[in-house]
């Protein structure tokens, strides 16, 4: 397959279908994300399963990236998020080895709906990868993400400079998921607070909210009224982020 005009763009997958065939193929999986908590999660839950898996955090000192870097050909599982894949020159002088030896199995672009529909209002560096076909001729580039509309599927194809791709889909309706939607009565974080003590009082949740100052208010409120919460967002540090992470799990 002519990979620059074929690759494989999967819409409405979870990000772990992309994590077999990385551990049935040969070579290394570049996987890059812009979830810092869920890379971890990923990075955790493969090495439990004894797959060989690595990521790039701001913390990860010089010593550290040039650790990863010349185990790459043994790594299965290479996790960096869109600033990595464009800043690092190391990292592209890294993954030159392992393409020239054919052991650069894939490039598998996350939350590939960002592209489109946040593009660099979110994540600048997403708008960049259509280089990476340039950078690293004939090396598969994988799309996945959540159930999008077919105009941003097509977007996302023609930021990515994607020609004959294989499309794979899912239904958005998944039997092990329930939808509600309650009609607001008082103060959206009194009802919240209410509907949580009144129906899951000793269970985990997740609460969304618009902006990260919404996430901090009510994470402090729900601690006033007696639940123990933490606000998790992008302008936390990646210190505080994997402290309320590890404090979830």
């Amino acid at each position: 397959m002519a990979v620059a005009r074929g690759a494989l763009i999967g819409i409405g997958l979870l990000g772990p279908y992309y994590q077999l065939p990385a551990c049935l193929s040969a070579g290394v999986t570049v996987v890059i994300s812009p979830i810092h908590a869920l890379i971890l999660e990923h990075i955790h839950k493969l090495t439990e399963l004894g797959v060989k898996a690595r990521t790039f955090v701001e913390d990860h000192g010089d010593l550290d990236a040039e650790r990863i870097y010349h185990q790459l050909v043994e790594v299965k599982l290479l996790y960096i998020t869109p600033e990595k894949m464009r800043m690092s020159g190391p990292l592209f002088k890294a993954l030159k080895s392992p393409l020239g030896r054919g052991l650069l199995a894939r490039f598998v672009i996350d939350e590939a709906h960002c592209i489109s529909q946040w593009g660099s209002n979110f994540r600048p560096d997403y708008g960049t990868l259509n280089e990476l076909q340039r950078n690293f001729p004939g090396v598969p580039i994988m799309a996945v993400s959540g159930p999008i509309a077919p105009h941003i599927q097509e977007d996302i194809l023609e930021r990515l400079q994607m020609t004959n791709p294989q499309v794979f889909r899912m239904i958005f309706i998944r039997k092990n998921l329930k939808y509600a939607v309650k009609t607001r009565k008082n103060d959206g974080e009194e009802d919240c607070i209410t509907w949580i003590k009144e129906h899951y009082p000793h269970d985990s949740g997740i609460v969304y909210c618009w902006r990260s100052d919404i996430c901090d208010s009510m994470a402090l409120k729900l601690e006033e009224e007696g639940l123990l919460a933490c606000s998790y967002h992008s302008e936390m540090s990646d210190e505080d982020r994997e402290s309320v992470q590890n404090k979830w799990k």
